[in-house]
Parts: structure tokens; sequence; C-alpha cells
């Protein structure tokens, strides 16, 4: 047990070969899988669902972990680390290649992330569950609140984020090392304005490598959206009929029915866009 002088180790420190694994992760970054699908959004849209579903899948392996957060506010790393979250390849071992991801719902906010990817793996194929802007941005409240970043009133939250978003904004796209706690935790209302953020990762990915559901057909009828998506990745189809929702909570009160009154006449204009640009009328 360490004395009161002495600072306590960290679990690192006690570990001799930590370190060893993290430099045996660097050496062998060349020979690492790369990705090949990206879940991009929207955060609390039920990304950590469709991940979880998808690494059933036996042509699935996972990544180290879920969220790595290259494309946004760890891309100054460079590929070398990125490619250290993803497992060795060993093509006649394990048989048929598999495919592995990342899960990351800030790259679709996030002002850099799509030419970033396309710089680095054009090829990629991503993944974006689309929420009611509305619920989807109570439900960012409520997990800030249960985070304790949070002591504003909902409605206070989402009128404050106008008068400093644009400045973050504006920060990130000239400092790309810039790191904004704002424009990532407190983006309520702004990751709601989907046709912005769509029509930026379509300037740089063809169309038909972003496969979008709606997160309301998607716990409606689970089964069918993981279909969609394996056929979109070009797996089999999984055989599963149970799909358990991820990260489901329940909150200690209700929206205003004022404030959701002002929500929706925010995104009224905005989903109007999203319905033309698509072709398809989300019920919002």
């Amino acid at each position: 047990m360490p004395s009161a002088q002495q600072p306590r180790q960290t679990v690192e420190e006690y570990n001799p070969c930590a370190p060893w694994k993290f430099c045996l992760k660097r050496w062998t970054w060349r020979w690492r899988l790369k990705p090949d699908y990206v879940i991009i959004g929207a955060q609390k849209g039920g990304t950590t669902s469709l991940h979880q579903y998808l690494l059933l899948h036996p042509q699935v392996c996972s990544a180290y972990h879920k969220e790595i957060h290259f494309f946004d506010v760890n891309f100054h790393k460079r590929e070398r680390w990125y490619r250290t979250h993803f497992p060795l390849y060993r093509p006649v071992l394990s048989g048929a290649r598999k495919l592995v991801g990342d899960s990351t719902p800030y790259y679709f906010f996030h002002p850099l992330a799509p030419e970033r990817a396309a710089s680095l793996y054009p090829e990629l194929k991503l993944m974006c569950l689309l929420r009611n802007p509305v619920d989807r941005a109570f439900s960012h409240f409520q997990h800030n609140r249960r985070k304790g970043r949070e002591n504003r009133s909902f409605l206070e939250a989402c009128q404050d984020e106008e008068r400093w978003l644009a400045d973050e904004t504006r920060n990130i796209l000239e400092q790309p090392d810039y790191y904004s706690e704002k424009h990532r935790h407190f983006s309520y209302v702004s990751r709601g304005i989907y046709i912005d953020q769509l029509m930026r990762w379509h300037d740089c990915f063809p169309k038909e490598q972003l496969l979008i559901l709606e997160s309301g057909d998607f716990y409606r009828d689970t089964a069918r959206s993981v279909s969609k998506a394996c056929e979109f990745l070009g797996l089999s189809p999984l055989e599963s009929d149970h799909f358990e929702a991820k990260n489901k909570q329940s909150y200690p009160e209700p929206m205003e029915p004022d404030t959701r009154k002002w929500l929706e006449e925010y995104y009224r204009p905005h989903n109007e866009k999203l319905v033309s640009y698509l072709g398809r009328d989300f019920g919002w």
C-alpha cells in the first residue's frame, strides 16, 4: 500500500506490460484492418444499438472500443494511431475476411469529419440514424444531466446555444486542432438540422455509400432495419430475431409542451428541406 507521502500509482504503472502492448500496436499498425464502415450518427439516435447488433454477425469483428473519435477530435494523431484500434488481419487462420467498423456519432456533426474521412478512406460505407430532432435534442439534454454536465433548464440550454455555436464552429474550421467542449457536448438544437450535415457528407462521399435509417422505424422493426444494414454492407442476413435496445433511459420529467412547440416550429423549415432533398418524409 502506498505511503501517505507517495502519489497513488496508476494501473498502467503497476502493469509493466502496458507500455509494450501500446508499442506493439504502434509497430503493427500497417498490418491491422482498415475500417470498412463507420456509423457516423446521429447521437442519441440508436447508434449504440446498431453497433452492437452488427457485432452479432459472424462476418463482423469489433474494433477495440466504440467511439474512437479519430475524424473529429483525434485526427492530429494521424492514421497510425487510428489503426491501432483495430485487430490484426489474419486472412488464412481466421477464414473469410471479416468486416470491422467505427461508431462515433460526433462525426456526423463535426464540420471537418467528412473531408478527413474521405481523404483516407474514400471507399468507406457510412451509416446514419436520424431521429425526430425534437426528441433527439431532449434525449441529448437528459444524457448531459445524468453525466452532471448540465444544470440549466432545457429551454435555457437550447436558447443559449445560438449565441455561441457559430463562433465555436468557425474556430474549428480555422484551427483544425481546436477542441470545443461546447460544440461537442452542448449542441442540442444544431445537431438536429440534419439537412446541413447530410449535404456536407454527400459533398465528400457518393450518396450510395451512405445508408440512412430512421430511428423510429429502427426500433419499431429492428430486424428489418438490421437486414438493410447487412445488405448495405454486403453481408449475409443476420440470423437473429431478438434485439434488445441499448442505452434506453427514462426521464425524470417530460418536456414542457411550450418548449416542444417552439422546437417543432424551429425545425419545420429544416425538415421540409430534408424531405425535399431525400424524397422521404419521416413524419416529424
